[in-house]
């Protein structure tokens, strides 16, 4: 799909240089379609844009995230996209000399969601311990995984001398910690 069509000649120039050292065509159209979506949604040309179209699309988009039809790692994603074709376009300003990136600060804000992108709902792992607990083996790995934060790694190097019974509780030295 390397032939997105931009309604201004320049843009599609822009558009064809930038896709040429892409070596997927999948990325190709991931960013075309991240592109016409936002083009769509401020429904005016990417070399038009403001930075109240930017920050109205974001708080669209988090709307999303927050009502579960748009995953965090998905809005990353295409902030991402729209942020590095937008360099893309600052970088090439001859072209259209007041240009600017109105996606890069957002990056900050889409670097904290990425980082619990990932992350498993409390309700699931509490759900999985509830199923674990008739198990005390499956139960005692899913709280040094999920509760101590211990890496598979250091649980499989634990000895038994690593842990110390007190009146108020139990008590694991994990090596290195």
């Amino acid at each position: 799909m390397s032939n997105f069509i931009f309604a201004d000649k320049k843009m599609q120039d822009i558009w064809q240089d930038f896709i040429a050292h892409f070596k997927s065509e999948s990325t190709i159209l991931s960013y075309q379609t991240d592109i016409s979506e936002f083009i769509d949604y401020v429904d005016k040309g990417m070399d038009q844009i403001t930075a109240k179209d930017v920050a109205s699309y974001y708080s669209f988009m988090q709307q999303k995230v927050s009502a579960k039809i748009l995953q965090p790692s998905t809005l990353a994603k295409k902030i991402r996209e729209l942020n590095s074709f937008s360099s893309y376009l600052f970088d090439n300003r001859g072209l259209y000399e007041d240009y600017r990136n109105y996606f890069e600060p957002y990056l900050k804000l889409i670097e904290k969601v990425s980082k619990q992108a990932n992350a498993i709902p409390i309700e699931d792992i509490d759900a999985i311990f509830v199923a674990a607990q008739q198990d005390s083996m499956a139960y005692c790995m899913l709280t040094l995984l999920y509760r101590m934060g211990l890496s598979t790694t250091e649980i499989g190097e634990l000895h038994r001398n690593d842990i110390s019974l007190y009146d108020n509780g139990a008590y694991l030295f994990v090596p290195g910690r």
